[in-house]
């Protein structure tokens, strides 16, 4: 028989479970030069930095009854080459969808608090985004249940469930924390609240974004409040963008106060589009918080708290994005 006939029937057979079962494959490959100026003088200098490269698979499958099994699996890739013995897992789950929203048990997943504001952080993955510059408290459950419900005239309603799975400190039931959002989008206008406790602080964000023919603009403010003795931390943000053609103008100002220290940060930028999943960018960022060090941000899609020695930090950064 044919060789060529032999190694079609080979990739056919290999290929067809995967189109039956509707499976996507996607990913972002993110990568930055960054040339940065740290006040305590601990780190200046130049890095090659993966900002949260990812690669996934995501499917459903039609159960009949308008009911569909869905699920996802993603993982963090780091094109550094940095720490791979930490956990790089990000949404993984299994669940089922239909005109009742979408129920998901995950091992990994962004909680509500988080997911809700995807949009407001024009800068986000990037050396300005704003976990960088004035912490916001994003978080990720390593165990939840997830509920979503469907849009009713652009309002939409999410919620976990974390279980924490140690009986040793207590934390074994079934919402030892939780996130809870509702988002609303129509008409350029975009807004969100969320609430959560996440057992060693109680978060809370509102933000509003609008959208008119080529500029955005969206403001978030956050305020968290530890479950051990200290006093409220206050956050906010305000970023604006202007699209030109193939290239977008970006800004963001914030503020972080703890009660004892006050500090600010803010940036600048142009976004190029190369093509439809390629894009280059340049950004200036300063702030007075600190900035974290290419070793604390991680393939995993983690980041630790660690920041170039303390005190303000300034920098530019030139990354390249492709979207697959």
């Amino acid at each position: 028989m044919n060789k060529k006939l032999i190694a079609a029937a080979i990739a056919a057979a290999v290929s067809a479970p995967a189109a039956m079962a509707d499976v996507t494959v996607y990913g972002k490959l993110h990568m930055s030069v960054d040339f940065m100026d740290m006040d305590s003088g601990l780190w200046d200098g130049t890095s090659i930095t993966d900002r949260d490269s990812r690669i996934g698979f995501k499917g459903s499958e039609d159960l009949g009854n308008g009911l569909k099994a869905v699920w996802k699996t993603e993982w963090a890739i780091d094109l550094d080459g940095g720490d791979q013995t930490v956990d790089n897992s990000r949404d993984n789950y299994l669940g089922l969808a239909g005109s009742f929203g979408t129920v998901l048990m995950a091992g990994n997943i962004n909680h509500p608090y988080k997911s809700a504001f995807g949009k407001y952080d024009f800068f986000a993955d990037t050396a300005a985004d704003w976990d960088n510059t004035i912490g916001m408290d994003d978080n990720r459950a390593d165990n939840a249940l997830v509920y979503i419900s469907p849009k009713f005239s652009g309002f939409q309603f999410s919620g976990a469930s974390v279980q924490g799975e140690n009986a040793q400190t207590g934390n074994d039931g079934i919402a030892d924390a939780w996130s809870v959002a509702g988002t609303y989008a129509g008409g350029g206008l975009m807004a969100a609240i969320a609430y959560e406790d996440i057992i060693t602080a109680d978060n809370f964000r509102i933000g509003a974004g609008y959208k008119m023919d080529a500029f955005a603009v969206a403001a978030t403010y956050e305020n968290v409040d530890p479950a051990a003795a200290g006093s409220d931390t206050d956050r906010w943000t305000i970023q604006g963008s202007f699209a030109m053609g193939n290239n977008t103008l970006k800004a963001m100002y914030g503020n972080e106060d703890t009660g004892t220290t006050e500090s600010d940060a803010w940036a600048i930028g142009v976004d190029h589009k190369m093509s439809k999943r390629t894009k280059a960018y340049a950004l200036y960022v300063d702030s007075e918080r600190g900035l974290r060090s290419p070793s604390a941000i991680t393939g995993s899609g983690g980041v630790s708290a660690a920041h170039y020695g303390g005190g303000g930090g300034s920098g530019f950064s030139l990354g390249m994005v492709h979207s697959f």
